[in-house]
């Protein structure tokens, strides 16, 4: 879905349709430290882009409509998409908040295209939000596909056009490399995919992992293997926040961990749910994510299970590599798989 969060802001303000206007936490006048959230194609014009700091946006807020979230509402719209696609196909896989898969089996390209197109009109016409679609042999490519087809276009990547498509595509399209992993790529003479096929896949490992065999393989125009992923439950909980100065202490992250992890099982009591996996999202001080998750054998709804596990999520990113030394500027926690209460299940699963 297309600049989903605004798209739902411009289904009950259509008077905003085709103006520049983004949703973004308050700015306190210009000091705070969020960032923007989502932006129309008409404030993208304009230089405002998602992940911007609300503190440059604020400097050209006389520009655009400022929006402040609902992230009910949001998850309510994407819970109405979501159940829509899948009524329409048991092979919908729901990936995040705007994002989903469908998985078709014997029909050609051209049949393929004529069922988006239908699919598109349709979730506009019910729920008056644009979407884009890529069609390909992968998820990862289809992925890209979506991508190089928005805003609200359709993108059809055949086997014989993955050459064509790939080679010139700079690396940062490869869903999972970020800035720091492209940053290491370029030292070593990658900018796009195509230059991938220069490098031998041992040394990609070096900078990627296990993602090197993927790069490597889309640069010799190749289809990922992947395997359909299982249909697990999609909604979640979670709870985030920005440090008012990026923290560079353990211990002063973990504290607010703590706080984070104790009002994300408060809600899933009120809520009646117990979870099975935790996740633990960073946004470092260059604004580079990472997130680490944990599953437990059994859904549970047991607080100390879930505040122990972020815990250790935390410390492990901390520790890691990955860090680099940044400091952290956002952190969040969030639960998943959710199921209702059992009052016969045991608190002592985790």
């Amino acid at each position: 879905m297309d600049a989903f969060y605004l798209s739902c802001e411009l289904t009950r303000r259509p008077e905003l349709r085709g103006k520049p206007a983004i949703v973004a936490h308050d700015a306190k006048e210009g000091r705070g430290r969020g960032v923007i959230l989502s932006a129309s194609y008409e404030a993208r014009a304009r230089g405002f882009q998602s992940a911007m700091p609300v503190r440059l946006a604020w400097q050209k807020r006389e520009e655009v409509e400022w929006i402040p979230p609902d992230f009910g509402f949001y998850q309510k719209v994407s819970d109405e998409v979501m159940g829509y696609l899948r009524d329409l196909s048991p092979t919908t896989r729901v990936f995040s908040i705007d994002e989903a898969a469908l998985k078709a089996t014997g029909l050609n390209q051209d049949a393929v295209k004529t069922q988006a197109l239908e699919l598109q009109k349709e979730i506009y016409q019910r729920f008056s939000i644009p979407c884009s679609i890529g069609i390909a042999p992968s998820l990862t490519l289809a992925k890209m596909a979506s991508d190089a087809a928005k805003p609200g276009g359709i993108r059809v990547v055949g086997v014989e056009e993955l050459p064509r498509f790939l080679t010139g595509l700079p690396v940062r399209k490869v869903p999972g490399i970020g800035p720091v992993s492209e940053r290491a790529l370029q030292s070593l003479g990658v900018r796009t995919i195509g230059d991938a096929a220069t490098v031998t896949e041992s040394r990609l490992r070096t900078v990627l992992g296990d993602l090197a065999a993927t790069l490597h393989g889309l640069s010799e125009g190749r289809v990922p293997e992947e395997d359909w992923p299982e249909d697990l439950p999609t909604r979640s909980l979670g709870q985030m926040f920005t440090f008012e100065e990026d923290v560079a202490d353990l211990h002063q992250a973990l504290d607010e961990i703590d706080r984070l992890a104790g009002e994300v099982h408060q809600n899933l009591r009120v809520m009646g749910l117990r979870f099975r996996t935790v996740t633990v999202q960073v946004r470092w001080e260059d604004l580079e994510g990472a997130q680490r998750s944990r599953s437990f054998r059994l859904p549970t709804d047991a607080a100390e299970g879930l505040q122990r596990a972020a815990r250790a999520l935390l410390t492990d990113l901390w520790e890691s590599e990955e860090r680099q030394g940044r400091r952290v500027r956002t952190i969040g926690v969030s639960a998943h798989e959710l199921r209702p209460v059992d009052p016969r299940q045991s608190r002592l699963e985790v």
